[in-house]
């Protein structure tokens, strides 16, 4: 049987052309998509820009309040969509074959999740995030960030992806109860994973998933809010 056509999520707070440019690339995709923006945005947020730019693109408000990235993404599946989910950052651009490439890994592997790639923005070559790991006090850390993109070749399969570029399994996605609320920002993504590997689900590397990341973009890398 096909599968259900893959809805792609994406958590934004300023809109602009950084979302405006996530948006252009995939529209391009080598796979047919629906897309969901989760708006934290002030107002009508990035309503405008999706009315005169990307109309087929369905946008869910939250009347003004920035809910956070965790919450604002549990409220846009909640309203639908079928298929994979499929997690990308409103920074990141990604490449034709992104969704396509997510969805062979998950095809073929069965897990509950795949890790896109995320490659550094001042220097594509390099990656930036190819999912996270954690050590023992449980701190995250992005994988193989700094490495050449060659390596990817025999990589290992990461702790879990991270949520900049993502596919979970829908259902099972819901099973654990999705990304937990109480973290505003940061982390999320460690935390599900952690409760996705304690239910079972492995993660599987898609090396080919790859899309450009402008990281931190939103706060800065070393602002003092994303560290709280």
């Amino acid at each position: 049987m096909p599968l259900a056509t893959p809805t792609v999520y994406i958590p934004t707070l300023e809109g602009g052309e950084r979302l405006a440019a996530c948006l252009s690339a995939l529209e391009s995709q080598t796979t047919g998509t629906r897309i969901v923006v989760a708006d934290n945005g002030p107002g009508e947020g990035c309503a405008d820009l999706l009315q005169a730019r990307f109309p087929n693109v369905d946008r869910i408000g939250f009347g003004g309040r920035n809910l956070g990235f965790g919450a604002a993404l549990n409220r846009a599946v909640a309203t639908g969509g079928e298929g994979p989910l499929v997690f990308l950052n409103d920074d990141a651009v990604p490449a034709p074959e992104f969704v396509e490439s997510l969805l062979a890994a998950w095809e073929e592997s069965g897990a509950g999740m795949v890790a896109g790639v995320l490659l550094k923005a001042g220097d594509p070559d390099l990656i930036d995030s190819a999912g996270i790991i954690c050590d023992r006090t449980l701190t995250a850390w992005d994988y193989l960030t700094g490495q050449p993109v060659a390596c990817l070749t025999d990589a290992r399969d990461p702790l879990g992806p991270t949520g900049g570029g993502a596919l979970f399994d829908r259902g099972a996605f819901e099973a654990v109860g999705g990304f937990d609320e109480r973290i505003f920002l940061y982390y999320e993504d460690l935390d599900l994973a952690l409760r996705m590997r304690i239910a079972g689900h492995t993660c599987r590397l898609a090396g080919d998933a790859r899309a450009v990341h402008e990281s931190s973009a939103t706060l800065g890398r070393r602002a003092a809010a994303k560290y709280r």
